[in-house]
């Protein structure tokens, strides 16, 4: 039953879209289930990871370096530090579990085992990293046009309330003087 419910929810994860059952179940029997209980720590913003973290069940609070509470949960589907499957990276978040947790950890040595025997998987995974870096890269291009707009003409207050001119503008400023 349990892998049944991992290999659905491996199925509906972005990096691993068009997978076929087969390779999922065989990316389910090659990973280690983690258990955790409420409140137990998984991992630590900042620890080396060599493997990505994937909820089958429970959910867990996400925190900072120090410890402190993002405000975000994951749960059953999410995948914390998914590029430890291919390169060297750190866990950007640490995770608490909230309640009763079961993790599939796929390390970076099960999926390249695989992918040297299923050169279908590293064909996929490719296209969906490349997918997922470009649609990263237009947010960050978007978000780099609105950073760049003007703000507006903002006024600032001179000590009498008067408008002095706008924010930077040292000629309104001086002129009052």
């Amino acid at each position: 039953m349990q892998h049944d419910v991992t290999i659905e929810l491996l199925a509906r994860a972005p990096l691993f879209r068009g997978l076929g059952g087969e390779l999922l179940g065989k990316l389910s029997r090659g990973g280690t289930l983690l258990r955790f209980r409420a409140e137990q720590p998984i991992t630590s913003a900042g620890l080396a990871a060599d493997a990505a973290l994937f909820f089958i069940s429970g959910s867990a609070k996400l925190q900072d370096r120090t410890g402190r509470d993002l405000g975000q949960n994951v749960g059953p589907g999410s995948m914390l530090c998914e590029m430890a499957m291919l390169v060297e990276t750190s866990h950007v978040h640490g995770a608490v579990a909230l309640d009763d947790v079961t993790i599939l950890s796929i390390s970076r040595e099960t999926i390249g085992r695989l992918m040297a025997v299923e050169p279908a998987l590293a064909d996929i995974l490719t296209r969906n990293i490349r997918h997922n870096l470009a649609v990263t890269a237009e947010k960050l291009r978007e978000l780099d046009r609105q950073l760049s707009e003007p703000i507006g003409n903002f006024l600032i207050p001179d000590d009498a309330g008067d408008a002095a001119g706008p924010v930077g503008d040292v000629a309104g400023k001086s002129s009052k003087a």
